[in-house]
């Protein structure tokens, strides 16, 4: 009987030491658990992903701005600058948190618009002129019922004008979007490459103008050009 009870004891440890082997996570695995449900606007989700990176690495400042982003998925906006604090406080100010919290101010405002609120891309790619995988978050808010699009463009035909990537998504009301587009940039002689997003009507001509846009420039060093200059996660 003795040895049978010794036995059970040890399967029972063994048992445990798996289990713990299957459940131990990074925070890196639970912050990019946390951006694809962003990207699948599973934002319960990702408020859950990215709280469990914080925990297991509390220094990390994207951990911090992904929860605030979730957090304005669900238009909980007094949560989402919650969490922009709690970054400030572990991770010092940065312009990051700065955008972010003026961006959810906008929100809580009720002013029409799209801002973007985070900005990143493989910097080796980028510097190398290699196709370049550009992940671009937005929040806007329609100035009426009607539908809008969102659309995201860069000027990679002519310096100072921006070409529309087959990229748009139909919204109504406020929220938060997420691109994610892949493009070959171009080092322009004597201006900077950029990224433009636009909120316009859904149902446009051929030429229009955009109710609303914002845009952001990278330099030939691969830095950005505007308050998100900290925000860059530079890739191997």
């Amino acid at each position: 009987m003795k040895k049978k009870v010794i036995g059970c004891i040890f399967f029972v440890i063994i048992l445990a030491f798996a289990a713990c082997g299957k459940n131990t996570q990074t925070w890196q695995e639970q912050y990019d658990l946390g951006m694809r449900y962003l990207e699948e606007q599973n934002y319960e989700e990702a408020v859950v992903a990215f709280t469990a990176a914080i925990e297991l690495d509390p220094k990390q400042a994207d951990a911090y701005v992904g929860l605030a982003n979730a957090y304005v998925g669900t238009e909980n906006y007094e949560e989402a600058s919650g969490a922009i604090q709690e970054g400030i406080a572990a991770c010092g100010e940065t312009e990051t948190f700065t955008r972010l919290a003026d961006n959810i101010s906008f929100l809580q405002s009720g002013e029409t618009g799209i801002k973007i609120t985070s900005f990143s891309f493989d910097n080796a790619k980028y510097l190398a002129g290699e196709a370049t995988e550009f992940l671009v978050s937005v929040i806007y808010r329609c100035p009426d019922e009607q539908e809008y699009i969102l659309m995201i463009g860069a000027n990679t035909q002519e310096a100072e004008s921006f070409h529309m990537l087959d990229e748009d998504f139909a919204v109504t009301g406020y929220g938060y979007y997420q691109f994610r587009v892949s493009i070959v940039p171009v080092q322009w002689d004597e201006s900077y490459f950029g990224i433009y997003v636009n909120l316009s009507e859904a149902d446009h001509g051929d030429t229009w103008t955009p109710f609303s846009s914002d845009v952001l420039y990278i330099d030939p060093e691969g830095n950005l050009i505007g308050d998100l200059a900290e925000n860059i996660q530079g890739g191997a």
